[in-house]
């Protein structure tokens, strides 16, 4: 179920109940509605999408096919380096934005220009046009020869250019780093060709844009060479001349001032100095130490550790012979006693030797004291030396600072000399070595198949719209449509009954688009103005739709079934508790076919033998009476009048069969609502109640005059008559709310002169009603 906005009204209202005309609004629309809704606006439907296919396969065919050839280049991530210095080596891949902007190169005028000026485009028709301005080209298909003008070879040029980039597609292949180049001609070779061209062209322009930048930034780097040069000597220069005016020598292999050198030197000389002189005097004072202990005259042996840090072989070699004697001592005291002369003698040796240990003791002790006095000379000399190089280098330390910064900025200006110079000999290799990150990968060949126009797609474009619009044009109009065509429209949109559907007698009916467009006889285009006039005289003398619609022969026509259903509806409908004899029988405009309605109803209630009256109550315009040729008969103004009585002015016509009271046809009064709405009229209708059963009132339409609004309070019950396919839902509406009395005795609506095919289409299957004999539409049972 589909939902849309639908305005709808109470459900239709039990026979005698008062009708209430109350719109509601109600969302539902069903499948099934909008189903029948397409079908039966089906011809504005296929009015609307047979042109614009009619407008797609036309186009297909006075289009030229165009093809269309695709060039595939990649732009290189991994870029070759022939050059050794890594450094200077470009690393990383292609960003997004710098691939856009190689795309937006390949578009560019420049590579344009190159293709065109290459291919000689600008001499190409298809590029720059014929030539011809609209009056040489009209003049040219009259068969005449002109001569187009002669546009210069820039301006043609440039249109060319115009062109070329129109015809000319360039996108990216997904996230990758290959782009398509793609062109369309109407030559499927001359396409291959300059796709392939318009490569190439941009495969120059990278080299030669290269060549340009290296070219300017060598030009550039030779000025800052020679200007890092000059800069360079200027520094090494300031350093030497600093070096000279300072008194600065720098050593070579320390690259330290001879100053610094010496200092350093000698405060290693010094720390080594006072480490002798320490040694020196721990050792006089050892031996001094040990020859104080021993007195004056000493005895015995030195202390053998003493002994051996003298490590004097004299001392030793006496040492050794002191103890070998006293070995033979101790021997020679036993075996030949003490005083034997050879112990004595050998006593004498042992003092022998001890004195000249303690001799050679001695002797070492002044060594030591010279030694000491000789290291406390040189460590006093090596002091002085150090004390005077550290004054002289305090008076230095200022010039070896600004030195350092000269040197410093000496340094700085060679590296930099030297980058650029390396930089410059690459850029110089570079120059000479064509090399691009961007290549083709695959060539441009004819296309087989045109790639425009697409005659599947147009076609099926064509349809989709044709039928879209169709479509929608026929839910605007269906929306924008307020003509009553079915029953829903009166009992769901306005909330009244249908008591009947009279279908079309005679001339043919309104189809629903004929207010799109008329509907002539193609022969009638084709006649000259005499014959129209003619034509027009013998249709105008051609027998309208006859006044009485029912026909003996045919008893279950659909006029008779209709005009039952009528009398049923007013046998079964009361108001007040009472019987409802007296209906008026009006329309919202006039020429719906309330008159025929009357006269019909009447003849039709006639034939079950009932006792009716049919009243012409439409004073101003009284078209019952002169169709049935009663003017000269007494009527309802002779009767208010007081001329006449009821059974005098009211006649049985023949054709009728029943009683017709006569309208005003030879003189037409002025004040015919107070006539109608007067006391005497109020009478003649109750007299009319009173001896007849039923009392049809034929009343002029609601909306151009007033007469029915005076006059409703004297009826029992109203039926309004709606024509089918002209009367809208507002008129019928306006005329319902016009009088709340007449709204208050309303029995219901009668659609007059219905197309019951166009109807049936429009209600669709669901809106057959079929009956024992046969149905309202006219089909068999």
């Amino acid at each position: 179920m589909l939902d849309f906005p639908l305005k709808t009204a109470r459900p239709v209202q039990n026979p005698g109940a008062a009708p209430e005309v109350v719109l509601r609004q109600e969302t539902g629309f069903s499948l099934a509605a909008i189903l029948n809704t397409l079908w039966r606006r089906r011809p504005l439907i296929a009015a609307t999408a047979i042109p614009i296919i009619a407008l797609s396969v036309l186009y297909l065919i006075a289009t030229p096919a165009k093809f269309t050839a695709s060039t595939t280049i990649i732009i290189d991530t991994k870029r070759i380096q022939f050059l050794a210095n890594d450094a200077m080596a470009e690393t990383g891949g292609v960003d997004p934005a710098a691939l856009d902007s190689q795309v937006e190169t390949i578009k560019s005028e420049k590579v344009g220009g190159a293709v065109v000026k290459k291919l000689k485009l600008y001499d190409d028709p298809e590029f720059i046009g014929s030539g011809l301005s609209l009056t040489q080209s009209l003049i040219s298909s009259m068969g005449f020869t002109v001569t187009p003008r002669r546009v210069p070879e820039e301006l043609r040029a440039r249109g060319a250019i115009g062109n070329f980039k129109n015809k000319l597609k360039i996108f990216r292949v997904g996230r990758s780093y290959v782009v398509e180049i793609s062109f369309t001609s109407l030559d499927r070779e001359k396409a291959a060709k300059i796709a392939n061209e318009t490569a190439e062209a941009y495969i120059n322009d990278q080299l030669e844009a290269k060549f340009q930048a290296t070219q300017r930034a060598s030009i550039w780097m030779q000025q800052r060479i020679s200007e890092l040069r000059e800069q360079a000597s200027q520094a090494y220069r300031a350093v030497q001349d600093f070096k000279l005016a300072n008194n600065l020598i720098i050593d070579a292999s320390t690259g330290k001032l001879s100053g610094e050198r010496d200092l350093d030197e000698l405060t290693a000389a010094l720390g080594r100095s006072r480490s002798e002189t320490a040694q020196a005097q721990a050792k006089l004072e050892r031996i001094t130490s040990v020859l104080e202990s021993e007195g004056g005259a000493p005895t015995g042996l030195p202390d053998p550790a003493v002994a051996d840090q003298l490590n004097n072989p004299v001392i030793l070699k006496h040492r050794q012979s002191f103890l070998d004697t006293q070995k033979r001592e101790a021997e020679y005291a036993a075996r030949y006693g003490k005083n034997h002369q050879a112990t004595v003698n050998l006593r004498t040796d042992m003092a022998g030797y001890q004195k000249a240990i303690w001799e050679e003791v001695r002797r070492i002790a002044e060594t030591y004291k010279s030694e000491v006095e000789i290291a406390r000379s040189r460590e006093q000399s090596i002091e002085q030396r150090v004390t005077e190089l550290f004054q002289q280098s305090g008076t230095n330390r200022h010039a070896q600072v600004q030195l350092r910064e000269l040197e410093t900025a000496a340094t700085t200006y060679r590296t930099i000399y030297d980058n650029f110079l390396n930089r410059y000999t690459q850029v110089v290799q570079q120059q000479s070595f064509p090399a691009t990150e961007a290549r083709v990968i695959t060539e441009a060949t004819a296309p087989f198949a045109k790639s425009s126009p697409k005659s599947s797609f147009t076609l099926f474009f064509g349809v989709l719209a044709g039928l879209a619009l169709g479509v929608v044009a026929a839910f605007i109009r269906e929306h924008l449509d307020r003509v009553i065509r079915t029953r829903e429209q009166l009992e769901s949109g306005i909330g009244v009954n249908c008591i009947g559907v009279i279908p079309q007698v005679g001339k043919k009916a309104v189809r629903p688009w004929g207010m799109i467009w008329p509907r002539m006889n193609r022969d009638d285009w084709k006649r000259r103005p005499e014959d129209k006039r003619r034509l027009g005289a013998q249709r105008s003398q051609e027998p309208k739709t006859p006044l009485i619609l029912l026909r003996d022969d045919e008893p279950f026509s659909p006029v008779a079934e209709a005009l039952r259903g009528i009398k049923v509806t007013f046998d079964s409908s009361r108001l007040t508790g009472e019987e409802n004899r007296v209906f008026g029988i009006s329309s919202a405009l006039a020429g719906e076919g309330k008159t025929t309605l009357a006269a019909n109803l009447a003849v039709s209630i006639a034939k079950t033998r009932r006792k009716i009256l049919l009243i012409d109550c439409d004073l101003r315009n009284p078209s019952l009476t002169r169709a049935l040729h009663c003017e000269d008969q007494l009527g309802v103004i002779d009767l208010l009048l007081g001329q006449v009585t009821l059974e005098q002015a009211a006649q049985t016509h023949d054709q009728l069969g029943c009683d017709f009271l006569a309208g005003p046809a030879k003189r037409k009064p002025i004040h015919t609502a107070e006539i109608l709405s007067s006391p005497i009229m109020a009478a003649l209708i109750d007299e009319a109640r009173n001896k007849y059963e039923y009392v049809i009132v034929d009343l002029p339409p609601l909306l151009p005059v007033v007469d029915v609004r005076a006059a409703a309070h004297l009826l029992d019950a109203f039926v309004l008559v709606a024509e089918w396919g002209r009367a809208t839902t507002d008129q019928v509406e306006k005329s319902i709310l016009s009088s709340p009395a007449l709204a208050e005795r309303l029995v219901g609506v009668v659609l007059n002169k219905a197309d019951l095919s166009v109807m049936r289409r429009f209600e669709g299957y669901s809106g057959q009603h079929y009956g024992y004999y046969g149905s309202a539409y006219g089909t068999p049972a």
